[in-house]
């Protein structure tokens, strides 16, 4: 559950929240939690099931897909080669 002070970020966040009827803001606002993950830590990996989804409030997330040779191919087509 988030307090109206963090709910009031979320609108920050998420600005179409502020077109949800009462029912909808009140029942976000009850499933809704602020977490930290830590560097270095996946949010989702690929082939996860989810039922939540993860607004990034503030920080920087790295979004890639490692393939068999272990490269990362981001999402701007790069190409980077991991030695170790």
């Amino acid at each position: 559950m988030i307090n109206k002070q963090q709910y009031e970020r979320m609108l920050q966040v998420l600005p179409i929240l502020k077109q949800a009827d009462a029912e909808l803001s009140h029942e976000f606002q009850e499933k809704a939690f602020f977490t930290r993950i830590p560097e270095g830590h996946g949010v989702f990996i690929e082939g996860d099931l989810v039922d939540a989804i993860a607004p990034l409030v503030s920080g920087v997330v790295q979004v890639y897909k490692v393939v068999e040779s272990r490269h990362e191919i981001t999402p701007d087509g790069r190409l980077h080669v991991h030695t170790d």
